[in-house]
């Protein structure tokens, strides 16, 4: 955890924002968000004004997007809060502001769908449009101003991709078109 809390520090003096997966293995922080913010849904959707694609309150904000492409479904539904007065660690994290999850459910033809959820701490206000398009580029996020989707671009990036080779594959390689091995170049020979 204390890798995370340096990598949190070092984003927020680049002047970026970020968004930290938590996972089970870090000390007591990651069931503490789990535990608000399982909390705060259930508390929301309960609530008698509450609408599957309305906000469930000033404390959390929601949204829902839903993909259907060959053959597969996912629905992700995210949640964020910006209360964190409940959180005893919240100043050990360079410019915390808010708190998040997304459920995944995914669903490959007639399988069973399998449904996952996945928690965050986040240096971003409470925009859950914006947290949910940072999720996009996996577990570690950081929002660069001035950069495509306010993303830090993946390294290598802007590097020109190889072309495939035209060649013939290398000797002892199967063909392709044959399922059979290629001729093998002659050896030089060495006197």
């Amino acid at each position: 955890m204390g890798c995370q809390k340096t990598i949190a520090k070092e984003i927020i003096e680049a002047d970026a924002d970020y968004v930290l997966v938590l996972k089970g293995n870090q000390e007591t922080v990651p069931a503490e968000v789990k535990s608000y913010l399982d909390d705060a849904i259930v508390q929301a959707a309960a609530a008698p004004t509450w609408k599957a694609k309305e906000p469930p309150g000033p404390e959390l904000a929601y949204t829902e997007t839903v993909e259907k492409d060959h053959g597969r479904l996912e629905i992700r539904k995210c949640w964020q809060s910006g209360r964190l007065d409940w959180f005893a660690d919240q100043a050990k994290w360079e410019g915390l502001r808010s708190v998040g999850v997304v459920e995944s459910v995914r669903q490959v033809g007639t399988e069973a769908p399998t449904v996952e959820r996945r928690y965050y701490l986040s240096s971003l206000a409470v925009d859950v449009e914006k947290f949910a398009r940072a999720l996009g580029c996996g577990e570690l996020a950081a929002l660069v101003p001035g950069c495509p989707n306010g993303r830090r671009p993946e390294p290598g990036a802007n590097r020109p991709r190889r072309r495939k080779s035209s060649h013939a594959p290398p000797p002892g390689a199967q063909s392709s078109e044959t399922g059979q091995n290629q001729e093998a170049r002659p050896q030089r020979q060495t006197n």
